[in-house]
């Protein structure tokens, strides 16, 4: 009984789940700029979104590579799921949009 009475009430949760450019900003604390303040998926369709293994050392959840000032491949460690995933993933889409040092 209580898992069917529990499904709408998640439903309805995941409905109201705002997206990551909807925050003012990122969960790392980096205000987003007005460029990266909608859903960047088409703007940056042409980038390349390769999943990496989480070294021992690393302590980013993900990074944009540039090669001459242009942005060739987003990298996303592969440990990251959910609304972590989707943040990070706007993040290094906020790269290609605004440029490597928006943030800085």
């Amino acid at each position: 009984m209580f898992r069917k009475s529990i499904v709408p009430l998640l439903i309805l949760l995941s409905a109201c789940t705002l997206q990551p450019w909807e925050y003012e900003m990122d969960s790392s604390g980096f205000v987003l700029p007005s460029v990266c303040r909608h859903d960047l998926a088409l703007e940056t369709a042409k980038i390349p979104v390769m999943l990496e293994p989480r070294g021992q050392n690393s302590k980013y959840d993900g990074f944009t590579i540039f090669e001459d000032g242009t942005p060739t491949t987003i990298i996303i460690m592969d440990d990251l799921v959910g609304w972590r995933y989707d943040d990070v993933l706007h993040h290094e889409r906020c790269h290609v949009v605004a440029g490597p040092y928006w943030h800085l």
